[in-house]
This record gives structure tokens, C-alpha cells and sequence, in this order.
């Protein structure tokens, strides 16, 4: 079945609990309620072994000094911090962690804490583990202080939950095996940190 996908505050869309599916829907168009998948032959299996509780005690990441800093170094620091805040994001619904980052051009970063807090809000929760990142590349710019990263991401499935704690197979997302991802990120000199102003997946 497919439904039709308008763009309003509460991203409530199946796809759209998953980056993946935030990069493949537009604000007006349709989305499958089968599982969302990620490209690539190597995915693993969406039939992993799962939680039947909400995650407990879920550690709030902290942002590492070596991201407080203009360098190359720092830039990686702060691509790193972002997708663990962004598990922490999708174990507890709470953005706060992923908005220390966030920039207002980053509209992939507002839609998953729209998302996953909604999820939340409402008694859901999600069976997540934190995803595997390997830095390709980096170009960092001093002199404008901006940065670009090149990353491969491997995520395992993720298993949506209403409130009542039944699995919602419609929303089940299988993993990926090293998505490419790119990353743009600027130098907050008030904030002395990088803010993230564009993630998105790498076309072709």
C-alpha cells in the first residue's frame, strides 16, 4: 500500500524515522509502508534479535574537547558526535544532544529530532545499536573555516514499537553496510564548535 507524504512539523511519515528514508522522501510525494532499506548487497539481516523493552539508562554523549577546536582533527571529533547523538537520539527521543550541533541549514538534522522525539512523545520507542562510521576523507579549510567529510556508515535493523509495546512491521528498518554519507560542517566562533550544516547521502 502507498500513501501520500505532505510536509508539516510532526514528521510522522513511516519512512522518515530512519536517515535513510528522510534523504529517498520529498514533502510531497509517496513512500512504501513495506521496510525501509539502504542500499547495497552486504546489508545485514532485518530478522536480528531484538529488545521487547525500552533502552534504560542510555549514556547522554558528551561533546570530546578535541571538537572545541579549529582543526582537522576537530571536524572528524564532531562528524563522530553527531551520529552518536544521534543513536542516543533514537534510544530516548531526546534532540537536545544532536542540537548542540545543529545548524539552521541542516534540515535533516531538525526532521530526525522532529521525528524521533514525536515517536517518543507519543510511547513509542525504537531497538537500535549504535552505527559503525569509517571517515573516507576530509577537506578542511582554515581560512573559511568550513570542512567537508566523506564517510561510510553500517547500521543495523531497527525494530519501531508503539506504546503498547507491539513491533510495527511497517516502520521496521533493515541496515546498511558502509552508506555513503557526506558532510558539510562550519566553524561557530561564538560557540567555539562545528555546527553540522548539511548530512546527506552521497549520490552515485
Amino acid at each position: 500500500m502507498r500513501v501520500s507524504v505532505k510536509c508539516y512539523r510532526r514528521v510522522t511519515a513511516a519512512a522518515l524515522l530512519s536517515v535513510a528514508g528522510l534523504m529517498l522522501v520529498g514533502c510531497a510525494g509517496t513512500v512504501d509502508r513495506g521496510a525501509v532499506r539502504s542500499d547495497g548487497s552486504n546489508a545485514p539481516e532485518a530478522h536480528a534479535s531484538v529488545s521487547t523493552s525500552p533502552p534504560q539508562d542510555v549514556t547522554v554523549p558528551e561533546l570530546p574537547a578535541a571538537a572545541l577546536v579549529h582543526s582537522e582533527a576537530a571536524v572528524e571529533a564532531t562528524v563522530e558526535f553527531w551520529w552518536e547523538a544521534l543513536h542516543y537520539l533514537r534510544s530516548t527521543g531526546d534532540p537536545e544532544p544532536l542540537f548542540r550541533l545543529y545548524d539552521a541549514d541542516c534540515e535533516l538534522c531538525l526532521q530526525q529530532a522532529l521525528a524521533w522525539s514525536d515517536l517518543y512523545e507519543d510511547g513509542g520507542w525504537a531497538a537500535v545499536s549504535p552505527p559503525e562510521l569509517s571517515i573516507d576523507s576530509t577537506i578542511y579549510d582554515q581560512g573559511r573555516a568550513t570542512a567537508g567529510v566523506d564517510i561510510g556508515v553500517s547500521e543495523s535493523p531497527i525494530q519501531i514499537f508503539d506504546a503498547e509495546g507491539q513491533p510495527i512491521p511497517a516502520l521496521a528498518v533493515e541496515g546498511s553496510h558502509e552508506e555513503p554519507w557526506m558532510v558539510s560542517l562550519i566553524f561557530d566562533d561564538e560557540a567555539s564548535l562545528w555546527r553540522v550544516e548539511e548530512m546527506r547521502i552521497a549520490e552515485g
